[in-house]
């Protein structure tokens, strides 16, 4: 397409920095993909639809060492990604999420549903 000059240019200096930052983007992420290779559970991690290199290494560095949980549901708590349970007498109420776990574990965790929910469909 045939812009004027001042557009024009614009357009062409958007494209030459667009390219840059993409050489910039796939060095940093051959970076990061050889780091990762030490850690076993981000390895472990990015196989999970919606966790890529930069989820898998936030979730594992909020988790630290995973064995320090007697189980799954301790792992859950931590993460306080359960709902609040009100309860008085007979009744039991859930009321939404407590979130009074690590704030980039829950970040980390909600962002890679939220990608990862359409790859399940």
């Amino acid at each position: 397409m045939d812009l004027p000059d001042p557009w024009g240019q614009d357009l062409r200096t958007a494209l030459e920095l667009i390219e840059v930052i993409d050489v910039e983007i796939d060095a940093s992420e051959s970076e990061s993909s050889n780091a990762g290779a030490d850690y076993l559970f981000v390895q472990l991690l990015t196989t999970v639809p919606g966790i890529g290199l930069i989820l898998g290494y936030t979730i594992a560095s909020e988790i630290r060492d995973i064995h320090r949980f007697e189980s799954s549901t301790k792992l859950v708590g931590y993460s306080g990604l359960t709902p609040r349970v009100i309860q008085s007498g007979g009744h039991d109420v859930r009321a939404p999420l407590s979130k009074h776990g690590p704030k980039y574990l829950g970040w980390a965790l909600g962002d890679a549903v939220t990608h990862g929910a359409p790859c399940l469909l």
